[in-house]
């Protein structure tokens, strides 16, 4: 079975060498390592104007029975752009039909994926997106009888779970560049055993007692497990600042 992916820059795969951006249909693969896929999605295309480059007929001839169309599109039916806008309950529905009926005139199923929610923000909240096209996709599923598929199950649940382990992450980012420098003095003074205690310190006896309590107690769940990292961070920098005012790193490691 080969999986066709059509859809937007969510959806794309990326050359790594150019960009750290990475699209959903770029991973399918290493889940589903048996099947093959053929992904289609390319950045700034609508429903509209995926068909009007003709990207849609280039499958023709490829795709077959038994193979799989995920359809996913929305970011740029939004666009205000004659060749990206569509409207959500008629142009933008007809042209999901057209998908629809293309795979399944070649034995192929569709299936209707659902737009990922954008980080759009008002005043400290998470805005709700797509919301009349993911409608009237929803719509149309029921209506052609065809699948319909969302990635996520609670997206801005996710996403505000992501907003805070970039925050902390981003806060262990500054407090590793502490122990770094002080992990190399250690090292390169000669004490070398030394360098391996705030390692273990920091991972072992206070990251994971802390993402226990964090998640099992308080019931942080994701977040309880991304304040363990900068909290076991914090003890490595404690340990290295007090051998350091210690002078212990003077003494010769040499009898």
């Amino acid at each position: 079975m080969s999986i066709f992916i059509c859809g937007d820059s969510t959806a794309q795969t990326y050359d790594p060498q150019q960009t750290l951006m990475v699209g959903w249909g770029q991973l399918l693969g290493d889940f589903l390592p048996n099947e093959t896929i053929c992904n289609h999605a390319m950045a700034g295309r609508s429903t509209k104007s995926f068909l009007a480059d003709g990207r849609l007929q280039a499958l023709d001839g490829n795709i077959g029975p038994g193979d799989l169309m995920l359809i996913q599109f929305a970011h740029n039916d939004e666009d205000e752009k004659p060749e990206r806008h569509t409207m959500p309950w008629t142009t933008y529905s007809d042209n999901l039909s057209v998908f629809v009926n293309f795979a399944r005139h070649r034995g192929a199923l569709p299936v209707l994926v659902t737009p990922i929610c954008m980080r759009v923000w008002a005043n400290g909240v998470l805005q709700d997106t797509h919301g009349e096209y993911k409608d009237a996709m929803r719509a149309l599923a029921q209506k052609m009888d065809v699948p319909l598929l969302g990635l996520l199950t609670n997206e801005e649940e996710v996403l505000l779970q992501g907003l805070d382990y970039l925050r902390v992450t981003s806060l262990d980012y500054l407090l590793t560049a502490f122990v770094f420098p002080l992990n190399a003095l250690c090292n390169g003074s000669g004490h070398t055993i030394f360098t391996m205690i705030p390692s273990i310190v920091s991972s072992v006896v206070t990251r994971v007692p802390v993402a226990y309590f964090c998640v099992r107690v308080l019931d942080l769940k994701i977040l309880g497990i991304v304040l363990s990292t900068p909290t076991g961070t914090i003890s490595a920098i404690i340990i290295c600042a007090w051998f350091y005012f210690s002078n212990r790193w003077c003494e010769s490691t040499f009898k």
